[in-house]
């Protein structure tokens, strides 16, 4: 059996009338019938020749719609004669069968599973054709002629090559029937090389399927089988603690036959792989070893540094925003950011004691300037209450209460004489912020404080000596070889005999440890830190390995007694600027007096300044940056002595979102660093 695929392009035979398009590949069916004859070449190779019949032929169809004004008769009424649309096939009916012959060999590459390949030609013995165009739809209806079709044509197909060729690949597999008889099924693919005809695009290939019976006149020889016997081996070495003798043993043994035919000779080749394991005994190793490393800020790693602890003096000023901001409509101190100490604590208040915060400070407002009045008996001050206007039937007085609410505490807690303290009230505040945002509505709900001795309001200043690592972080790297496996280890730091750091596990430490000097405890003497690694592992051994360092402390004293390079830090807070201005006001001009009174010749000033929330991020920069500026040409600094860094409000230095973190972010920060030495 055959499976046809006609690949053809072409709309009829020629000189056949039609109107319809070319005709499409089409698959059909035939079939072939033959006689093959086999000689052996060699063990694996056969030349073969195969001869016989086949048919090829096929029919061939397209169709066309809607073929507009065609006169038709019905069948119900013969006589009619009507123009309608209808649907008609063209119809080829192609008569091709001839006689093959096809030379070509095959080869077995495993047993009777045989690939066969060839050229062949087939002698066409017959080439007819019918053409003819039907109605199918409507039904019922026939042509004028009263048929059912028309342009009906046969004959031969002119042209037709003397011969078809083509070439053939296949496969069969044998079967035997007995010693002489074999039952092969085969498929093969036949390839066409030429048309059938030189004036039509018309090819045809098949897809063989069948079954070949063979006879075999002359005997197969005889097969002669030779042997041969290959032995592998192959030996592992492993090294094993605490063996006491080398052994040898047997893992694995494998074997692998392959044949392999040359002619009537099959060869037999059988490969023994044996895998033996040679265990060998092994001393325990355990091996450490450790390494120090500074890490400076930037990064940079020194082998076995020396650790330097340095005492620096700073001191700081902290601004006083005598301000208290109330909430909406309120005149509760309760409901303000000031702390209220009882009786018992203000007995025990000071300054000193306050910590390094800008709004922690801010909240011991009323008791900075509560104890302050008790040191100057003299000073008088002046509360101004006010509000930011929006019920106006209540403003003045909701500005009176925020004033009295204030000198109330200050007279019952820190017992200051009633007439030291002035009272008064107004609406907006003297220098109000922007009353048309939420913000400065926020700020312009509060109580001013002023008075008749600066010393009263003046900043809080507070000195501090930071002790600073150089360098901060000393990375430790503990190595340790064990071929037991470990139980512990350990890693102390010390400085004589007195535990700074410890690391410890039970496995194999992995990566550095850290020790950042800026956490206590510190080194405090000059004598070497002692970092030592001590490990044991499964079988009771144990190491040590240790490593020294260099320490150099230098005291404020020591600095200055053996003339080191010291320097002074101090840092000041200038009050804060009214809203949008970068105007100095009489009471930063008496910080400004104060800071320039500090700066030496070999001073270094580094002028910060800064901005609230409010307003564009470009303003708000060349706000901070006239701020610097005003500072600048107050301390008369020259330009090589200073460095301005005009931030605005790009970093906020206090939460936005209480007016007086609004109100410190108005602010420009000074740092003056200046070499002390004795």
């Amino acid at each position: 059996m055959s499976l046809l695929f006609h690949n053809v392009d072409f709309r009829a035979i020629p000189g056949c009338p039609t109107c319809g398009q070319n005709f499409s590949n089409t698959i059909g069916q035939g079939y072939s019938v033959g006689a093959l004859l086999e000689l052996p070449l060699a063990m694996q190779w056969r030349l073969r020749l195969r001869g016989g019949y086949t048919d090829i032929g096929t029919r061939l169809a397209t169709q066309e719609q809607n073929i507009g004004n065609t006169l038709v008769r019905r069948v119900s009424a013969p006589n009619e004669v009507v123009s309608v649309p209808v649907a008609t096939e063209y119809s080829l009916e192609a008569g091709l069968a001839g006689w093959t012959i096809e030379p070509g060999v095959s080869y077995e590459p495993v047993s009777r599973l045989f690939v066969s390949a060839g050229i062949g030609a087939t002698f066409l013995s017959t080439t007819t054709f019918a053409q003819r165009e039907s109605i199918i739809s409507p039904a019922g209806v026939l042509f004028n002629t009263g048929r059912s079709f028309r342009n009906d044509t046969s004959g031969i197909i002119p042209n037709v090559p003397s011969a078809l060729f083509n070439g053939t690949i296949g496969v069969h597999y044998g079967f035997p029937l007995s010693s002489t008889v074999t039952a092969s099924p085969e498929a093969r693919l036949v390839l066409p090389f030429n048309n059938i005809s030189s004036d039509l695009s018309w090819t045809i290939a098949q897809l063989q399927l069948g079954v070949t019976l063979t006879y075999s006149f002359i005997p197969p020889p005889d097969i002669i089988i030779k042997y041969d016997t290959t032995i592998v081996r192959d030996t592992t070495k492993k090294f094993v603690l605490n063996l006491a003798q080398p052994q040898v043993s047997l893992l694995t043994i494998t074997r692998d036959v392959r044949t392999e035919k040359i002619d009537y000779t099959e060869y037999r080749h059988l490969t023994i792989r044996e895998h033996y394991l040679h265990e060998i005994p092994k001393i325990s190793r355990l091996e450490s070893s450790v390494v120090a490393f500074g890490i400076d800020p930037q990064g940079k790693r020194e082998a076995t540094p020396t650790i330097r602890i340095e005492e620096i003096e700073t001191e700081e000023q902290f601004p006083l925003l005598p301000q208290v901001f109330f909430p909406e409509g309120n005149a509760d101190l309760d409901k303000t950011a000031m702390v209220q100490l009882s009786k018992d604590d203000v007995q025990q208040f000071s300054e000193n004691t306050l910590g390094r915060n800008t709004l922690d400070i801010y909240g011991q407002l009323l008791n900075i300037i509560g104890s302050r009045l008790i040191k100057k008996p003299e000073a008088t001050i002046t509360i101004t209450g006010a509000n930011n206007t929006k019920n106006s039937d209540t403003a003045e007085n909701l500005s009176r209460n925020r004033a009295n609410v204030i000198k109330e505490y200050l007279v019952e807690q820190w017992n200051i004489a009633p007439s030291r303290i002035n009272t008064a009230f107004r609406k907006l505040p003297e220098k109000a912020a922007n009353n048309t945002t939420l913000d400065g509505q926020a700020e312009n709900s509060r109580a001013d404080i002023n008075s008749n001795d600066m010393d009263i309001l003046r900043p809080v200043s507070l000195r501090e000596v930071i002790v600073k690592a150089t360098p901060p972080i000393v990375e430790i790297v503990p190595t340790i070889v064990s071929d037991s496996g470990l139980v512990q280890w350990t890693v102390d730091v010390e400085q004589s005999l007195r535990p700074l750091r410890n690391f410890n596990g039970t496995s194999m430490p992995l990566g550095i440890l850290q020790w950042n000097l800026a956490e206590k405890p510190m080194p405090e003497l000059e004598t070497p830190v002692h970092i030592e690694l001590k490990a044991q592992d499964k079988i009771g051994m144990t190491t040590t390995a240790r490593q020294s360092l260099k320490v150099q402390q230098l005291t404020l004293k020591k600095k200055r007694y053996e003339l080191h390079d010291d320097k002074k830090i101090e840092r000041f807070a200038l009050i804060v600027f009214d809203f949008n201005s970068a105007t100095l006001n009489p009471a930063n001009q008496r910080i400004v007096d104060d800071i320039k009174s500090r700066i030496q010749q070999d001073s270094k000033v580094i002028i910060s300044g800064f901005a609230d929330r409010s307003g564009e991020l470009t303003y708000n920069q060349n706000l901070a940056l006239r701020r610097c500026q005003e500072v600048k040409n107050a301390l008369g600094l020259a330009e090589g002595q200073v460095q301005l860094d005009p931030v605005g409000s790009k970093e906020l230095l206090y939460d936005n979102e209480s007016p007086q973190g609004r109100s410190y972010s108005r602010t420009v920060q000074i740092m003056v660093e200046t070499p002390v030495r004795e």
